[in-house]
């Protein structure tokens, strides 16, 4: 049977089965089950595996279409990958091997974000094709920092070890093409608040500057500088000035 985590199951005729999951995170997957005998199996190479098709849809919770949205579906048993990217009608589709339990995540910039698990059963191959429906309601991230982006003490000048994390922010974007973000720097309480207001916005636009000439469009990347205006550390500490020395992405827009 099609199980879920803390999942409230009802029997439909012709043995359909659907269930919706409790959130996870906040974030809400439904998923039904549905077994179809059809004449010809599918099989693996090997025909030792039956695999199921998965489809489904990923939205927002106000039911808007989600496009270029990267689900992974992770075997549990053997750790591999499926992934499966939402169209421009936010549909998305993958074949999974049957008799393992996954668990759902969405790609996100700094972590996948983990929403549910559930299980393909294990179907012989003369049994038929399974088909599963993941429908994916999600809220996206709105804030994160980039933690791997360096600059020389008390200059603007990006060092070379932040490209790494930069050219990650760069998929994301080319991925995300519709995501417009705001770059924004921020700094410690020592020196003069003023400069260092001035230093936080320059920071912030060479991070913009990166990710233009590495191909995202201008007008979807905004630079701002906070200075020691927001901290989120103590600064009566090293370790918390360190903390507060940050460069953070928000995202103002995602369709």
């Amino acid at each position: 049977m099609c199980t879920a985590t803390e999942a409230e199951a009802t029997l439909w005729p012709s043995g359909f089965m659907k269930f919706k999951t409790q959130p996870m995170r906040n974030q809400l997957l439904t998923c039904s089950l549905a077994l179809a005998f059809v004449s010809q199996p599918v099989f693996c190479q090997n025909e030792s595996i039956v695999y199921a098709n998965v489809i489904g849809t990923v939205t927002d919770y106000d039911k808007n279409i989600k496009v270029g949205e990267t689900i992974i579906f992770q075997n549990l048993t053997t750790l591999k990958r499926h992934q499966a990217k939402s169209d421009e009608q936010g549909k998305i589709s993958s074949r999974l091997p049957c008799g393992y339990r996954y668990s759902v995540k969405i790609k996100g910039f700094a972590d996948d974000v983990d929403y549910a698990e559930f299980e393909i059963p294990d179907i012989s191959p003369d049994q038929g094709e399974v088909t599963i429906q993941v429908d994916v309601e999600m809220k996206p991230g709105k804030e994160f920092v980039l933690d791997n982006v360096y600059f020389d003490t008390g200059k603007s000048t990006l060092k070379p070890e932040s490209y790494a994390e930069l050219n990650n922010l760069v998929e994301y974007m080319k991925e995300l093409k519709n995501d417009v973000i705001e770059i924004s720097g921020h700094t410690d309480n020592v020196g003069d608040p003023e400069s260092n207001q001035v230093l936080s916005l320059k920071r912030a636009e060479a991070v913009v500057a990166y990710l233009v000439e590495n191909g995202i469009e201008a007008n979807r990347v905004k630079a701002v500088g906070y200075g020691e205006s927001r901290p989120i550390a103590s600064n009566n500490t090293p370790e918390g000035r360190k903390i507060n020395r940050r460069t953070e992405v928000k995202i103002l827009a995602h369709f």
